[in-house]
């Protein structure tokens, strides 16, 4: 977590709203992420899946959590990316929960089209190929 950012666990999830989807997925993201039983679980599936006989070096842009929240959110909205580079860039709750929004008068991180599009196909790859 970096200086300024809105931890996942402090999030906060309205119950109001009545249409879509997102806040009782977001809720379910946040109990996975804050459980440590289903956090172990499913970043051992991530972790198997996405990084396997991949160097640790990494690449700039998303971390696993986040590569797990976009692609959630894509499958529960069946949303294009277009759309969905809109919603990570736009949406706190989404921001919050994938743990990139900012508070204290911080620079917002925003993700790119080509990041987010390299990240997700790598991502829908891999784990529909096992």
């Amino acid at each position: 977590m970096t200086l300024g950012t809105i931890p996942v666990g402090e999030t906060k999830i309205t119950t109001k709203k009545r249409s879509g989807p997102l806040p009782a997925m977001c809720a379910a993201l946040k109990e996975i992420f804050t459980s440590p039983k289903w956090n172990e679980k499913v970043f051992e599936i991530l972790e198997s899946k996405i990084t396997e006989g991949k160097k640790r070096t990494g690449r700039p842009g998303m971390d696993l959590w986040q590569i797990f929240v976009l692609s959630q959110v894509r499958l529960c909205l069946n949303i294009s990316y277009n759309d969905l580079h809109h919603i990570v860039n736009n949406d706190h709750l989404i921001r919050q929960i994938m743990g990139v929004e900012r508070d204290l008068g911080m620079k917002d991180m925003s993700l790119n089209i080509r990041t987010l599009l390299i990240m997700s196909v790598c991502w829908t790859t891999r784990l529909c190929m096992n």
